[in-house]
């Protein structure tokens, strides 16, 4: 029997509505972020300090990246277990050295061996570099139950090398003002002190050369100090990751810097990394691990680093704007670490004056005026590259963290 037109409709209406219930319930146990890759490279060609420009196709997209959210929120699927296992097959020296009985009169971790007392760092400041770090460690040792190790930042887990200098021994006499400074118990139950190397969060040269190939990241240094230190409070400040980025390439950089030189090398970079995260079996944070060329563009991928670092130490971390710090750091900023850290808490008035020698290292803007008198600054291209690029990470941050305000959209 013929079937008339209107049953041809009733069919195809089910059909479309079936479809569309199969994908939505697909999507939503999936969680899928669709971002395109939406910069095409043509061709550049640099004479005479003038350069072609990228063409970009914010709608023309040459190809799109689905990336599931949970393979974005957590870089390790190993448990604490696991991670212990491996941390202790790759690096034994540092479990031998430093896991020792902490002496309970000390707030910081210390231990007694060979007849010394020694100190490892109650707390870390790990950020990515140029992140306000420095300018923020001489602020928080105005406290004077704060004692400052020296140097700032050791690179001791970053750069590790057992025969180098960054030896135990040495790491260990970083704490030694602490241990000469706490001579009576009311002391030895107040005072703390710290390690501000930056790079303990954003670099993996040593776990990666440990790792065998093509397998993912298992661990980050920030399990490393959990494992050793397991009541050790984080400190992060995290900077907007564009104007992050730029500073970075000035500041560290190749000697012949351009923005002509930084946009190739962006360009370069963002297909680096984009390759990379095709890969389904390739976690977020192998991906940032094994990309280390200039510009940083991926230690400003915050997301990556910060979701392993903040599933260990929970409520040990403290997360800070490097652009809060810079407007409130005074009256708001400080207090809050100084809470954060267990120390007494100061008035305003107690608090010696505030530290302006470092403000250059904070301020995007007088960073950029230095870089444009002699290079330029950046192309406009550049930004509006970047601004895409970070969107979706800093979409998946402010999640996270439950806080808009690292969206930086403001």
């Amino acid at each position: 029997m013929p079937i008339n037109s209107s049953k041809i409709k009733v069919i195809w209406l089910a059909l479309i509505l079936m479809t569309g219930m199969l994908i939505g319930s697909y999507v939503s146990s999936s969680v899928k972020l669709d971002f395109p890759y939406f910069v095409r490279r043509t061709r550049q060609a640099v004479t005479n300090g003038r350069t072609d420009r990228m063409e970009l196709h914010g709608t023309d997209i040459a190809h799109s990246v689905n990336i599931q959210y949970d393979h974005l929120k957590y870089g390790s699927n190993l448990s604490q277990d696991e991670k212990l296992q491996l941390m202790k097959k790759y690096f034994p020296e540092i479990f031998t050295q430093f896991s020792h009985p902490f002496l309970p009169k000390y707030k910081s971790p210390c231990f007694r061996k060979e007849g010394r007392v020694q100190c490892l760092p109650y707390f870390h400041l790990a950020s990515p570099t140029k992140s306000a770090t420095t300018d923020f460690w001489f602020n928080i040792h105005r406290h004077p139950q704060i004692v400052k190790s020296k140097p700032k930042e050791p690179q001791f887990f970053a750069f590790w090398d057992k025969s180098s200098n960054k030896s135990y021994s040495n790491y260990l006499k970083l704490q030694n003002v602490l241990v000469k400074e706490a001579k009576t118990p009311a002391l030895k139950s107040s005072l703390i002190s710290g390690s501000g190397t930056c790079t303990t969060m954003s670099e993996f040269k040593q776990i990666r050369e440990k790792t065998p190939p093509s397998s993912n990241i298992p661990f980050t240094w920030g399990d490393v100090i959990h494992a050793i230190t397991p009541n050790a409070k984080i400190i992060t400040l995290l900077r907007n990751p564009i104007d992050r980025t730029i500073s970075d390439y000035y500041h560290f950089g190749p000697q012949d810097k351009s923005p002509q030189h930084f946009h190739k090398e962006l360009i370069r970079h963002i297909e680096t990394f984009n390759t990379c995260i095709q890969f389904k079996n390739m976690t977020l944070l192998t991906c940032i691990a094994n990309n280390d060329r200039y510009p940083q563009v991926v230690n400003s991928i915050y997301i990556g680093v910060i979701a392993d670092w903040r599933r260990v130490f929970k409520d040990q971390m403290l997360i800070i704007r490097t652009e809060d710090w810079h407007r409130h750091k005074e009256f708001n900023i400080l207090p809050k670490v100084f809470r954060f850290l267990g120390v007494d808490p100061l008035d305003e008035d107690e608090l010696p004056p505030i530290n302006d020698n470092f403000k250059r290292i904070i301020d995007v803007h007088q960073v950029s005026k230095k870089a444009q008198d002699t290079h330029g600054y950046i192309l406009p291209e550049s930004r509006q590259v970047m601004e895409k690029f970070f969107e979706p990470y800093n979409r998946l941050l402010a999640e996270f963290l439950g806080d808009t305000r690292f969206l930086w959209r403001q």
